[in-house]
Formats: C-alpha cells, structure tokens, sequence
C-alpha cells in the first residue's frame, strides 16, 4: 500500500517592501522540525535591499556580472530594464554597482557573498537619483543587518535603526522632516499570521490533504512543492502561484489550501503597511506503508 504525508523541511521567507522611497528584500531561512518558530527571527534574519533573485543576468568577457530589472527592482529584459547592476568577484564576494539605466547615476554599492544577494558583507550605500544618499547600512559578519541610516530626499535624518546580535535588543530613533522625534515609529516589522508562524504551520497542517498526491498515482518519492504569494497591505493573501510542477494535483492542493487563508496582519517598513512577498514549502512523500 501506499502512503503520503507533508511537511515543512524548512520556510525560506521572500518579503517585498515598497513605497515610494524604500524598495528592499528580506530574506530569512528558518530551520525547522515539526513547527515553525520565529521567537529567534531577528538572528535569523539577512536583510537585504532592492533585490530579486530570479533577475535577468549577462556575463562579460571580464567577469562582470549584470542583472537588469525594472522599476520595482523585478526581473526585467536588458532593453526594458531600469536599474541594472553590475557584480564583480573579489576573493571570497562580489562587489556590487547598481545604476540608473536612463541616467546611469550611482543607485548603490554593495557587497555579497554570492550571486544570489542573500548575505549582505559590511558596508551598505544608497542613493537617490540626485546624488543624496538615501541610505547608509551596516552588516554583521552572517549577513544580519546591525544598523542603518535613512535619510529624507532633502539629506535630514529620517530613521536610524540598530540592532544589537548579543542581547536582541533593537533601537529605533526616527524623526520628521522639522526634526521631531517621531515617538513609537516602527521601523520595521514583517507580516505575521494571526499569533505566530506556528499558527500558520497549524492552519496548513489541518487542511491540506496529504493523501492527493496517492490518489492521483504520484510514483514513491518526496516532492517539495513551493508556493509564492503576497501579503498585501490589508492582510489578505494575493498573486497565489507555484514555482514547481511535479503535478498529481500536489500544486493545487497547496493553492486552495492558500486560498482560504484568513487574514494576516501586513508588514510595516519606515512606519507604514507595505506588501510582503513569501515562498512557502511544503514537501509530500509518497512511501510504502
């Protein structure tokens, strides 16, 4: 006889923040047994800003690496591209450019430890198309963000943010455009389901069939479905889509599932709701019994 369950080998987050000034990723990998838990996340987290990893690249004779993307910092085609980055190898990272396609003014310097802008090294720098910096951060040696400046198009101090790998504190001062403390100002906070992620893993454990993959003839094996949505400003779940295709009606599963989810609560960046883009796991094994 066969067998099928499902669960979770680990969560790989994808978050999306924009408005109209702060464009950035997160990336966070949290390893997992039976449930999920984010009691850690601030240690977990590798910020990294105004990326995609599924971006367009070329390779140059001289070993430079450039990925184009549009507006919003997506993938994008050369000749439809708005920012487009250039990576070169240094030893053990790449040192990151990134421009203005129409200006070809400095966007931001960068270093990464890889191609994928999963793990930011060191120092940070970004700028507004007119030359001001837009902001200036800061990394610990395992890619967790540890301080950032962010300034206002005119140069004042908007946010200055730390955050301390010790003792897991985090410290937020932020100030309006006259230079007024801006008392409980949320720098940042990700999109959260209901109380928690282990809620999450509860609501997806107590839906989706596992059994589907069995009944509709799926050969022994594991398959890790993987799912991408949005958390939009309003908590509600959007964009709904799979990135495999193993079939025997895996995917789908994962999607209605995906689509009776309540509400979350949205994430906030620089003291306001923004979209947040996440990949969900799942991984079936069809066995003998």
């Amino acid at each position: 006889m066969r067998k099928s369950v499902f669960f979770n080998l680990y969560q790989e987050l994808v978050y999306l923040f924009k408005d109209s000034f702060y464009k950035s990723y997160i990336v966070a990998y949290l390893k997992q047994t039976n449930m999920i838990n984010l009691k850690n996340y601030k240690n977990s987290i590798l910020y990294t800003l105004f990326f995609c990893f599924f971006s367009l690249s070329a390779v140059a004779q001289n070993s430079t690496i450039i990925k184009y993307f549009d507006s919003s910092w997506n993938k994008i085609s050369k000749d439809s591209a708005f920012y487009f980055t250039e990576m070169v190898k240094e030893d053990t990272f790449y040192r990151c450019k990134s421009y203005w396609v129409k200006s070809k003014k400095l966007n931001c310097t960068s270093a990464y430890a890889d191609t994928l802008f999963a793990k930011p090294i060191g120092l940070l720098l970004r700028y507004y198309e007119t030359g001001q910096m837009e902001d200036s951060s800061y990394f610990y040696d395992d890619g967790v963000l540890k301080n950032t400046y962010h300034y206002y198009p005119n140069g004042k101090l908007w946010v200055h943010y730390t955050y301390n790998q010790k003792t897991k504190k985090e410290i937020t001062d932020a100030y309006d455009l006259n230079g007024n403390r801006l008392d409980d100002f949320v720098y940042l906070k990700e999109a959260s389901f209901q109380e928690g992620a282990s809620d999450w893993q509860a609501f997806l454990s107590e839906n989706i069939k596992s059994k589907v993959p069995v009944k509709n003839g799926a050969p022994f094996g594991k398959y890790q479905v993987i799912v991408r949505f949005i958390i939009s400003t309003n908590g509600k779940i959007s964009d709904i889509e799979a990135e495999t295709n193993y079939g025997y009606g895996m995917e789908e599963e994962v999607i209605r599932v995906m689509k009776k989810s309540p509400k979350w609560n949205s994430a906030i960046l620089l003291g306001k709701p923004v979209n947040a883009y996440r990949r969900q796991p799942i991984t079936f094994i069809v066995e003998k019994e």
